[in-house]
């Protein structure tokens, strides 16, 4: 997802299985590989969610 209104603010949404798989990719060499490829001028803040239904819009 990209921020409206000229923000440049991304976010990138992941379904991960469990939290348990979550941490295993934080751990793992190859996601620090990929992650030093931002600039250095990149922030990341990480965070999880729980999906929320809400009735007639959407379903958890």
């Amino acid at each position: 997802m990209r921020g409206t209104a000229g923000r440049g603010t991304f976010m990138n949404v992941a379904v991960w299985e469990s939290s348990r798989a979550l941490g295993e990719a934080f751990r793992s060499p190859e996601f620090h590989k990929r992650a030093g490829h931002y600039p250095d001028s990149a922030v990341a803040a990480p965070h999880v969610f729980t999906k929320v239904a809400v009735p007639g819009i959407c379903v958890a």
